[in-house]
């Protein structure tokens, strides 16, 4: 029996597991780079700059945990931790398991609460906000997220309470606050420490829990849900439309036909009224232009606990210019900054005297969002909250080509999930018509499994392929399995680009709103230069690959390095060589010599 798209989204839960939901970007540490070591009061995590896990200063364990900014739906602070059925390289726990059990953990480093005195032992709280389902898939009456607390049995020995628990089966629900008491002497000790565990599906990203702003102290009552913090909030729109990134030359021709006004969200944790006073600025990492900044003036009031979407004409008043000669590669950044007075957290004592704390509540006011213009295009953000798919029949995804480009290789990407299609063969196609009689070219691909979370696997085209105007890209599957493309849910505008055929018709996807992480890519050489413009002096690092040691060819008056993410890690004058203390990885690197600026892709791979 064949479904349809629609079909197998309704149902793919229930009979093919089709569901996923956003997943981490890279393999998390492994437990032994982790040290015990035990902390103070107060303890707090919003997330907002951990990477993609759990802070290790603060979580002694937790590398399954994915840290992410768009799984959750209208969080306090700008990202959370998600809890699912994927371990720390982005697989599925036990694949094979159909019953579940324990899955994603997150385990506080040792706190030392025998140093409360006595008059204050009364006045230890942790709160933290918790949402079931968000974006990702929903939790059902079997699965659960549970809060438990260390307890001193003996002077060496600890057994763990169960303190909270959330069963699954309700709708997607707002973030809620959540205050639990420390209320035994068994549980100030110089060992203390808290854990959240989800028990659900090991099969995959299904059964998703978000917690997100964990704050454990004294002088608190079963009153305090507000704190004096303003924050940036979830995930903004994307800068560009209908595409979430295009090739460089294609959008700097025309870049008002590209830009979108952008939304993104604004919090208010206070229980009183604040002025929503907030900055918003576009910039080019790669050439150091700043387009522009707009300031809102804080004429709008955010309430009480108040979560608002901000989307301001004003945003309109920045323009991106034109560029004759575009350089290949580029990364443009746009920043959104609270104007918050607040930046200590501060609690008050029985007696009304106010403590501040040493912890800066400022680290979740400023959103920075980096996009690569490259050479493909993408309607997807790079996460995947769901899979989606047919069992069997063709799938295509529409894209516009602006101007005549030659199609050398697709990138997809095929997350972890049950049914596993690794091995399983497909034909891959382009059409300039959705009919027989529009097929460019038919090659047949083994899917193998990508090397984690949210990686894309980049399959070279037998022949390159001149294209132009409008082209389909997707495959044929013959077997009725299920194969299972990432999906992200963020870009409302690739909804009705996709289509499916497992009954002989085309059909347009109308009612799933979202993207596939399929993409084309306009590229002879996988490992191409992201310039390739012609200079009167060549600029070349060497060797690339580099084992952390880099000489450039040619004088040159400054070199930068940026991650794909467009943060600068590393900037220097001439020298001979540089030493560079970098991950193994893609980096850019541009070059400058006078007004002559080379950015070109350096990849780390350490010996």
């Amino acid at each position: 029996m064949k479904f349809s798209l629609s079909t197998i989204l309704i149902l793919g839960f229930a009979i093919v597991n089709a569901q996923l939901r956003v997943l981490p970007l890279q393999a998390s540490p492994q437990q032994d780079s982790v040290t015990r070591q035990v902390i103070d009061l107060p303890f707090w995590d919003d997330f907002s700059r951990s990477g993609d896990t759990p802070d290790t200063t603060l979580w002694l364990y937790g590398p399954d945990i994915y840290v992410n900014a768009t799984i959750s739906h209208n969080p306090p602070t700008y990202k959370t931790a998600t809890f699912d059925g994927l371990n720390a390289l982005g697989l599925a726990y036990q694949i094979e398991n159909e019953n579940g059990g324990p899955g994603d953990s997150l385990v506080s480093q040792p706190i030392d609460l025998s140093k409360v005195a006595p008059g204050n032992i009364n006045s230890v709280y942790l709160s933290f906000y918790w949402q079931e389902g968000g974006n990702g898939e929903q939790p059902n009456e079997t699965d659960s997220l549970v809060l438990y607390f260390s307890k001193a049995v003996t002077d060496s020995t600890f057994r763990w309470d169960v303190k909270w628990s959330r069963i699954g089966g309700n709708p997607t629900q707002p973030f809620e606050q959540v205050l639990v008491h420390v209320d035994s002497m068994a549980y100030f000790h110089d060992q203390f420490q808290f854990k959240f565990v989800s028990y659900s599906s090991l099969q995959g990203p299904f059964d998703t829990w978000n917690i997100d702003y964990i704050y454990l102290n004294q002088h608190r009552d079963e009153n305090d849900f507000y704190e004096l913090d303003q924050a940036i909030s979830g995930s903004p729109s994307s800068l560009f439309s209908p595409y979430y990134e295009l090739p460089a030359n294609v959008f700097f021709k025309n870049p008002s036909r590209y830009l979108s006004n952008q939304r993104f969200l604004i919090s208010n944790l206070e229980n009183e009224i604040e002025p929503d006073n907030f900055f918003y600025s576009i910039e080019n990492l790669t050439t150091g232009e700043n387009f522009g900044t707009y300031q809102s003036g804080g004429t709008n009031s955010l309430n009480a606990l108040e979560i608002r979407e901000v989307n301001s004409p004003g945003f309109n008043s920045i323009v991106i210019p034109e560029q004759s000669d575009p350089l290949d590669s580029q990364v443009i950044q746009s920043t959104f900054r609270f104007a918050s007075e607040n930046n200590l957290l501060i609690e008050t004592t029985a007696g009304g005297n106010a403590i501040s704390y040493p912890i800066d509540l400022r680290l979740n006011d400023t959103l920075r969002t980096s996009y690569l213009l490259q050479n493909y295009y993408a309607y997807d953000d790079g996460t995947a909250e769901f899979a989606v798919g047919i069992n069997g029949g063709q799938l295509a995804v529409k894209y516009a080509i602006a101007e005549a480009d030659t199609l050398t290789h697709f990138d997809v990407y095929f997350p972890s999930i049950s049914p596993e299609s690794t091995g399983t063969a497909i034909d891959l196609i382009v059409w300039t018509d959705l009919d027989n009689t529009g097929i460019l070219t038919r090659q047949t691909f083994t899917i193998r499994q990508s090397e984690g979370v949210n990686k894309f696997i980049r399959v070279p085209l037998s022949s390159p392929l001149l294209v132009s105007d409008t082209i389909y890209i997707g495959f044929e599957q013959v077997t009725e399995n299920y194969i299972g493309i990432g999906f992200d849910r963020s870009n409302l505008e690739a909804t009705d680009k996709i289509y499916t055929n497992t009954t002989g018709t085309w059909d347009q996807n109308t009612q799933h709103v979202g993207a596939l992480m399929l993409r084309p890519v306009f590229s002879f050489d996988s490992a191409f230069y992201l310039s390739t413009k012609p200079k009167p002096k060549s600029l070349l690092a060497y060797p690339n690959p580099s084992p952390g040691v880099v000489q450039i060819n040619n004088p040159y008056d400054h070199i930068a390095i940026f991650n794909l993410s467009g943060d600068l890690l590393y900037a220097s004058e001439d020298q001979e060589e540089h030493q560079l203390i970098l991950e193994d990885g893609i980096y850019l690197l541009k070059i400058t010599h006078k007004s002559n600026i080379v950015t070109q892709k350096l990849i780390i791979r350490n010996e």
